[in-house]
This record gives structure tokens, sequence and C-alpha cells, in this order.
């Protein structure tokens, strides 16, 4: 009832990011594994799909193979950086938050000070809040926003406008039970208001341990899990 209560009271950006710590506190997932069906669309029509391999370590990071397990072709994402692998080499190395993964999957872990830091530094002006009928809606509309489901605190979408002034929005769709906490395995990325990738997740698991060194740059090519 306490709970019930404190989450009552959000009326602040720093009041969501505390409240979705407190609720799943010890209950959300740190190990998460997928294979995802990824679709490009143009125009809204489907132009062709791709096979990827995931792995999920929070807050350390996640692991994006292309293609095939063995294809050394990918991401990692970790820390504030992003990196794309071309045949096991790094071909690419950029300052990036993903902003995806703290709002649906970290904020979970770190501590609500680290996480309003990542927003914050991601292009959130968190001055903004506006409480919705089912959600509540956090960052400048005219910079960058994000939903949050009020019901069970989750993640929702975001909407910001590219250098391009693309609008950009990222949907997560289709929530499911995965333990004490929750997976959405659609996703759905809309340039101004047509749809132009979608990812689909399956062969969902959260397993208790990853190999060790799976964010090791120096060893993409051969990681496996």
């Amino acid at each position: 009832m306490a709970l019930q209560s404190s989450f009552s009271q959000i009326n602040s950006s720093k009041k969501i990011v505390e409240s979705m710590k407190s609720m799943y506190n010890n209950k959300w997932y740190s190990n998460l594994t997928f294979k995802q069906k990824t679709s490009f669309y143009q125009n809204d029509t489907l132009q062709r799909e791709e096979t990827w391999y995931e792995a999920m370590k929070m807050p350390e990071g996640l692991i994006v193979k292309t293609g095939s397990m063995d294809s050394g072709n990918g991401f990692i994402f970790k820390k504030d950086s992003m990196m794309v692998f071309t045949n096991g080499d790094v071909t690419r190395k950029m300052k990036t938050i993903h902003d995806l993964l703290v709002l649906g999957f970290s904020v979970y872990f770190e501590t609500s000070e680290e996480t309003i830091d990542k927003l914050v530094a991601s292009g959130f002006d968190l001055s903004y809040f506006k409480d919705l009928d089912k959600y509540y809606v956090i960052g400048n509309p005219e910079k960058k926003q994000a939903w949050i489901e009020k019901e069970r605190l989750l993640f929702y979408k975001v909407e910001y406008f590219d250098r391009y002034n693309n609008k950009m929005v990222t949907e997560f769709n289709k929530y499911q039970r995965l333990g004490q906490a929750w997976i959405a395995p659609e996703v759905l990325f809309f340039r101004n208001g047509k749809l132009y990738m979608k990812e689909e997740y399956y062969d969902i698991d959260s397993p208790n341990e990853l190999p060790k060194g799976l964010f090791n740059t120096a060893t993409f090519k051969s990681a496996s899990w």
C-alpha cells in the first residue's frame, strides 16, 4: 500500500525514474538472450528481412550479431559508446547513449542519479513533465520525449527530431511477462509517420549466467551464448 501511495505521488521526471527503479527493485532480469527478426520498410512496404542474435547483460551492455552468430558483423553498446563490427573488426566507434536501453532496461539496475544523468546527456529536458490518462511524459516536445506507462511503469515510446528534422518515433509493444518483470517482443521504428524498421524477438531467455568477456571487442567474432 505504501509503495502504491508513493507511485500516486509521481509529479516530476525524477520521481518517475525513482518509482520505476523501486517497483522492480531486485525483480528485473539482468541477463537476456534472444533472436530477432529485423524487417526493413520503405514507404510502409517491406524491403528485406534479417536475423539478428542478441545478448544483454544489465547494466553492462548489449551485443548484437547480424546474419549469423559467426558472421563477425554487428554492434556492441557499452557504457556511453557504440562499436560497429565488420568481419570481426571495429570499423566505427562513436560516443552515444542508447536511451532505449536506459529507459527499457538499465533504469531498473542503476541508481536514479545515473539514469537521470544519462537521459540528460541523451537530450532529454527533464524539467518537462506531463501527466496524461495512461502515461507519464518526460522531455521537451521540441527535443526529445518519452512516454512511461502508468500502470506498470514500463517504457512505451520515445519521440525526437533527428538532425534532418525528421520526426523519429520508437515504440515498445506487446509486453509479456518474463519472470517477475516484462519484455516487449515487438519494437517499431517510424520516420515521419512511416514504418521503416520492425524488430520481433523470439527464443527469449533469461539465463542465470552469460559467458565472461562477452563485450570484449577483440573476441567479438568468436563470442557466442
